[in-house]
């Protein structure tokens, strides 16, 4: 059920002043900034727990809202474990889903994600870096599937492994 904004657009039968999302409200923030923080992820549902460090975090959005059909300006960026960094730029749409990001990644470490290759890989990751710079596209069609790509340079360097030993 749509809830009216205001007693006079019930009263009226006119369409509310403002739209609402499917369940009945909307969030409109103007301007949304989180600057310096930090965090720690960890998954421990991993034979061999997950880690990643993020900090010097900044968030930074426009025009944010959850009305259908609206996009808002989106900005991230981070230093990840250390070494790697994450920039992201672009416009984000939250009903329905709707992404269009520029992205930069340097020197982002991937053998954190060791624990995620176990199963599947006879090697041990001892050193390897990601790097990317390229466009995510990320949207939700007419029923309800996602679809989107990247377009871009990926490349990964100091790619170092080791066998394992097996009994």
């Amino acid at each position: 059920e749509r809830l009216p904004v205001n007693d006079d657009a019930e009263r009226t039968n006119q369409p509310a002043a403002t739209s609402f999302s499917q369940n009945g409200y909307a969030v409109r923030i103007g301007k949304f900034a989180l600057n310096d923080w930090a965090f720690r992820g960890l998954n421990n549902n991993l034979r061999n727990p997950l880690g990643v460090d993020v900090t010097k975090l900044s968030l930074n959005g426009q025009n944010l809202s959850t009305e259908p059909g609206k996009t808002s300006h989106f900005a991230i960026n981070a230093t990840v474990d250390k070494t790697g960094t994450l920039a992201a730029d672009g416009r984000v749409g939250f009903s329905p889903l709707d992404v269009d990001l520029s992205v930069n990644m340097k020197e982002m470490s991937i053998v954190a994600f060791q624990p995620y290759l176990d199963d599947y890989l006879n090697l041990t990751l001892t050193r390897a870096n990601l790097s990317l710079s390229g466009h995510v596209t990320l949207k939700e069609n007419a029923s309800g599937a996602l679809e989107g790509g990247y377009r871009g340079d990926i490349g990964v360097t100091r790619f170092n492994t080791t066998d394992k030993v097996s009994n």
